[in-house]
């Protein structure tokens, strides 16, 4: 089975650590015990299932599943231009709609920046987690003012 980084939600396996945090499907939070690294070749189908992008298939909690096709998922950046000095800070908050967590940086004065991969915008937070709009990544500029009671955990 082929996957990547186009997905959804997608975090990549080897960019997890013993201990990293990660959310069930039922929202609960669970730490990772150990990591392992492995291949294997299987066959899959897709399932086009409407009006719902991501599900679960199997018993019990099953496996967490998407759509194929239909997805707009925009990567980060690997530089954020417009914004220097930002060092990449450890990723708290869940991608809507997936698995994962956003990528997430913070600057000098604490204030926190997300890449909010469906839309393809670089949002900002003070370092109280307290939204403060949305900014152009190339330029730094504001494009976006707050959303009331949007907020992060810092």
């Amino acid at each position: 089975m082929a996957c990547g980084g186009e997905e959804p939600g997608w975090y990549d396996a080897a960019d997890l650590d013993p201990g990293d945090q990660l959310r069930t499907p039922t929202g609960d939070k669970v730490r990772v015990a150990a990591v392992r690294a492995y291949t294997a070749t299987t066959r899959v189908h897709n399932l086009t299932i409407n009006g719902t992008h991501t599900y679960h298939v199997g018993e019990g909690e099953g496996v967490l599943t998407h759509n194929a096709g239909g997805c707009h998922f925009h990567p980060a950046p690997k530089e954020i231009p417009g914004i220097p000095d930002l060092k990449r800070a450890k990723r708290k908050t869940s991608v809507q709609g997936g698995g994962s967590l956003r990528d997430r940086w913070k600057d000098k004065k604490g204030k926190i920046y997300e890449w909010d991969s469906m839309h393809a915008e670089l949002e900002v937070y003070n370092k109280r987690g307290k939204h403060l709009g949305v900014v152009d990544h190339m330029t730094g500029e504001m494009k976006k003012g707050p959303v009331p009671g949007r907020r992060v955990e810092p």
